[in-house]
C-alpha cells in the first residue's frame, strides 16, 4: 500500500488547544467582559433615545484594532510560541517529539496553526459578541468587521511568525522572550545608538528620526495603521458607513506577508534544528560567532557611551575633540564584556578567558573603527547642507521662528540667507568650540561686552520627501551682530527682516482676522475695524516695533513697560485647498507700537482719553467699560 504524507496532526492539535486552555481561555473571559459593558451603555443610550449607527461601530471596531491590537498580540504571540515550542529546549521533551512517527514538517504545520489558533480565538469571542450586539441593536457594518478581521489576522501572523523564528535559533527557555524583545526594537536601538555618537563628535547632528523603521514593526505600524475619517455629508446610510476608514491596512498587510516568510524561514531552520541542541543558548552552531560578537558590539554601544558620560563627559561635555580617545576606550572595555558575557552563556562556563586575547583585540578594533569612522564624518553628515534647488520648505527656530517655501521669489531668497548662516556656522566651527572649552573651564576668560548662548535649529523639507534637520548652540557677542560676515551678524540679520518679525506677528496675510480686546485680563466688548487695525499691527511688525520675541535678549531691556491691554487674533487661515481653518495669537500691548495705538483709538477700541490714562498706568475708567 502506497503511504500517505500528512501536514497536520489532529492529535497534538488538541493536545496543545486543551492542554494550553487557561491561556486563551482566560483572555477570552477577560475580554468579554469589554461587550457586557457595551450592552449596558447600549442599554442606557437606548433608553434615552441616543441610538448609535455603523458609524459608532466602525469607528469602535478600528479603535480597539489599531490602539490595543498590535501591543497586545506582539505580547500574546510570544506567550503562544513559547507554549507549543516549548518542548525545544529540554533534551528528554525534543527527544520524545522527534521520534514519533510524525515527520517535522508536520509537527511544525500542527504547532504552527496551534499557536496561531489560540492567538485567535480571544479574538473571535470577543469580536463576536460585539457583532452580535451590533446586529440586536441594529448598527452592524460589514466593511468594518471584514477590515478589523483581516488587520487581527496579519498582525497575529506577523509576531507569531517572529516569535517562531526566535524559538527556532534558541535552545534556552529564558533566551526566547529576550531575543524576541531585541529582535522586535533592534533597529531602533542601533539607530539610537549610532546618532548619539554622531551628536557626541559631529557638530549641529541631532537624533535623527529614524530612516529604518520599518524595521521595527510596531512603531511603524502604530504610526501608519490609524483610524482615518472622511469629509462627507451624512446625506445617507452609505456616506455614515464609509465616513471612518481604516488607514494604513496596506501596511499591516505587507507586515502580515513577512510574517508568513517568517514562518516559513522557521520551518527550514527546524528541519535543519539537532535535537541535541536543546538548552544551548543558540541552537545552530554558525550563529555562534554572531551572537558572539553581537553581543559585544550592543554592550558597547549601550554601555560604552554610558561610562564614558558618567566618568569623562561630565567634566568635559560638548567637546568632541576631547572625547575620541575617552569614547574609544570606554566602548572597547564594554566590549570586551560583553564579549566575555557571550561566551560564557555560549560555553556554558566562566572558563572563557584562556585563548581569547583575538576575539578581544577585534572587539577593541571595532570599538577604534566605530569611533574614528564617525568622528572623521567619513559620510559627510556634518557639512551636508542640501542645494537651493532640492529645498521645498524651510524653518528656523531657536532664536526666531520663521517657515518659508521656495515657490515664491522671496521665499527662494530666504532660503539662499538661511544657507549662508548655516555654510557659517560650519565655517566658524573651531572658533564655537574654543567658546565650549572657556565656557567649561578650558580657559580663564572674562569678557567686556554683552554676549549669550542662542539655540539655532534649521530643518530643510526637501523635494523628495526626506527632511535634514541640525540644531546649533551658538555663542552670540553684541560686538559681532553688525559684522554681515559673522554668523551673528547674519543671524540679526534674518531675526530682524520684515517676514521674521510679521511671521513674529503669527497672522498670515491673507487671513480674515477678528480682534478683541482685553484689558486687565477681562474682555469689555470693544470692537472697531479688524482689518485697519491688523495692517497697524503688521506695520508695527515691519518696524520691530513688536516685543514678543527679541533677539538678542538685551535689545529688550531698553523696552518701555508693557501696558495690560492684549489684543486675542482670531483668525480664519487658507489652506491648499482653498477651505479655511481657524487659528488664535495673542499680542501684548506696549509702547513702541505706536501704529497699533493710533488705530485703536481711530476705530473706536479705545477713546484717546483711555488710551492716555492706560499709558499713564491708570486703568479706573475700567468700571465704566463693565456698566
Amino acid at each position: 500500500m502506497q503511504s500517505k504524507r500528512s501536514f497536520f496532526n489532529k492529535a497534538l492539535f488538541r493536545k496543545n488547544l486543551t492542554r494550553y486552555w487557561p491561556l486563551w481561555g482566560g483572555m477570552s473571559i477577560a475580554g468579554s467582559f469589554i461587550p457586557l459593558y457595551m450592552l449596558l451603555e447600549l442599554s442606557t443610550r437606548t433608553s434615552l433615545g441616543l441610538a448609535p449607527g455603523p458609524n459608532d461601530f466602525a469607528e469602535l471596531l478600528y479603535g480597539a484594532v489599531t490602539i490595543f491590537a498590535p501591543t497586545f498580540l506582539m505580547v500574546y504571540a510570544l506567550l503562544c510560541a513559547m507554549l507549543v515550542w516549548n518542548y525545544l529546549y529540554s533534551p528528554r521533551a525534543v527527544g520524545l517529539m522527534h521520534t514519533l512517527p510524525v515527520d517535522r514538517t508536520c509537527l511544525f504545520v500542527t504547532n504552527a496553526l496551534s499557536g496561531l489558533v489560540m492567538l485567535g480565538i480571544p479574538f473571535l469571542v470577543v469580536g463576536g459578541l460585539l457583532c452580535l450586539l451590533a446586529l440586536a441593536f441594529g448598527f452592524f457594518n460589514l466593511l468594518a468587521a471584514v477590515n478589523t478581521v483581516a488587520a487581527v489576522i496579519l498582525l497575529a501572523v506577523l509576531f507569531f511568525g517572529l516569535a517562531t523564528l526566535c524559538a527556532m535559533l534558541t535552545g534556552h527557555t529564558a533566551m526566547l522572550p529576550a531575543l524576541y524583545l531585541l529582535l522586535n526594537f533592534l533597529a531602533a536601538l542601533l539607530e539610537t545608538m549610532v546618532g548619539f555618537l554622531n551628536q557626541t563628535f559631529l557638530m549641529g547632528i541631532p537624533l535623527q528620526s529614524m530612516q529604518l523603521q520599518f524595521l521595527t514593526p510596531l512603531l511603524q505600524i502604530y504610526e501608519n495603521f490609524t483610524v482615518g475619517y472622511l469629509d462627507m455629508e451624512p446625506a445617507s446610510a452609505a456616506s455614515q458607513e464609509s465616513a471612518v476608514y481604516l488607514q494604513g491596512l496596506g501596511t499591516v498587510a505587507l507586515y502580515g506577508l513577512a510574517g508568513i516568510g517568517l514562518l516559513a524561514l522557521s520551518w527550514l531552520l527546524y528541519r535543519k534544528r539537532q535535537s541535541e541542541r536543546a538548552g544551548d543558548i543558540v541552537a545552530y552552531r554558525p550563529l555562534r560567532p554572531v551572537f558572539r560578537y553581537g553581543v559585544a558590539l550592543l554592550s558597547a554601544l549601550t554601555l560604552g557611551p554610558l561610562l564614558e558620560s558618567a566618568f569623562w563627559a561630565a567634566i568635559y561635555a560638548d567637546i568632541p575633540s576631547s572625547n575620541l580617545l575617552p569614547m574609544i576606550v570606554c566602548m572597547a572595555i564594554a566590549g570586551v564584556v560583553g564579549y566575555y558575557v557571550a561566551s560564557m552563556l555560549l560555553e556554558k562556563s566562566l572558563r572563557v578567558f584562556k585563548g581569547s586575547w583575538k576575539g578581544v583585540l577585534a572587539v577593541c578594533a571595532g570599538a577604534a573603527v566605530i569611533c574614528l569612522t564617525v568622528s572623521m564624518d567619513l559620510f559627510g553628515l556634518e557639512n551636508k547642507i542640501p542645494a537651493l534647488d532640492e529645498i521645498q520648505k524651510v524653518t528656523l527656530n531657536g532664536f526666531t521662528c520663521m517657515t518659508f517655501e521656495t515657490d515664491t521669489a522671496e521665499g527662494r531668497q530666504l532660503t539662499e540667507q538661511t544657507l549662508d548662516i548655516h555654510r557659517s556656522i560650519l565655517a566658524d566651527k573651531d572658533y564655537i568650540y574654543s567658546m565650549d572649552r572657556s565656557k567649561y573651564g578650558y580657559r580663564d576668560t572674562q569678557y567686556d561686552e554683552k554676549w549669550t548662548y542662542s539655540s539655532v535649529w534649521i530643518t530643510y523639507y526637501l523635494t523628495d520627501g526626506s527632511t535634514l534637520e541640525r540644531g546649533y548652540t551658538l555663542p552670540v557677542f553684541e560686538s559681532r551682530l553688525q559684522n554681515a560676515d559673522t554668523f551673528d551678524g547674519k543671524l540679526y540679520q534674518m531675526a530682524h527682516s520684515e517676514e521674521a518679525m510679521l511671521q513674529q506677528l503669527g497672522v498670515p496675510e491673507d487671513s480674515v482676522p477678528q480682534i478683541d480686546v482685553y484689558i486687565q485680563g477681562a474682555e469689555y466688548g470693544l470692537s472697531g475695524n479688524a482689518d485697519h487695525l491688523m495692517d497697524a499691527l503688521r506695520q508695527d511688525a515691519r518696524e520691530g516695533n513688536l516685543r514678543t520675541s527679541v533677539f538678542p535678549y538685551w535689545e529688550g531691556e531698553a523696552t518701555d513697560d508693557f501696558y495690560d491691554v492684549r489684543l486675542h487674533i482670531s483668525f480664519l487661515a487658507k489652506r491648499d485647498d482653498g477651505s479655511y481653518t481657524g487659528s488664535a495669537e495673542s499680542v501684548t500691548l506696549c509702547s513702541t507700537m505706536t501704529h497699533t495705538i493710533d488705530a485703536l483709538v481711530a476705530e473706536g477700541y479705545l477713546t484717546q482719553e483711555q488710551m492716555t490714562s492706560i499709558q499713564d498706568g491708570d486703568y479706573a475708567f475700567i468700571a465704566d467699560l463693565e456698566e
